[in-house]
């Protein structure tokens, strides 16, 4: 369980500074539990580490996460408009496979050591927007025009 929160957290603490404005109640739950998690998450995870070792792979892991995030994100975008899957009918239940093959790929990666940890959570982004752009490519309704 530590290990999904660690995983969801690294995405969402970051992105909750958006809705600073509109819900400051829930940025300051998300960034509550975000510290609880980074306080438990070295600790629980490699207990034979020392609790600065164990932090500083979990925030090198995470920075690692967005920087695949950020070039999943552009490939993505690349592909999808020179491929024309921009259409308007793709369902929600689309980002369902995502999100289960970055939790399972993240959970292992945070199961084994922390070099595992640092090579497999930016692996899990990776795979998990090729397969998001799979199941986007396979989904009828997601083919359209794209505007840029």
């Amino acid at each position: 369980m530590l290990r999904l929160l660690l995983l969801g957290v690294t995405f969402a603490a970051p992105v909750s500074l958006f809705l600073l404005d509109r819900a400051p109640i829930a940025v300051l739950a998300i960034w509550l539990v975000t510290v609880a998690v980074l306080a438990a998450a070295p600790r629980e995870l490699w207990p034979h580490h020392h609790f600065g070792v164990g932090l500083a792979c979990v925030f090198t892991g995470g920075v690692l996460a967005w920087g695949a995030a950020v070039i999943g994100f552009l490939a993505t975008l690349v592909i999808a408009v020179s491929s024309s899957l921009c259409g308007q009918q793709t369902p929600a239940a689309c980002w369902l496979p995502v999100l289960a093959v970055y939790g399972a790929g993240g959970s292992w990666a945070l199961a084994g050591g922390a070099r595992r940890a640092l090579l497999g959570l930016p692996a899990a982004v990776l795979v998990a927007a090729g397969i998001g752009l799979a199941v986007i490519a396979s989904v009828p309704g997601a083919h359209g025009y794209c505007e840029t």
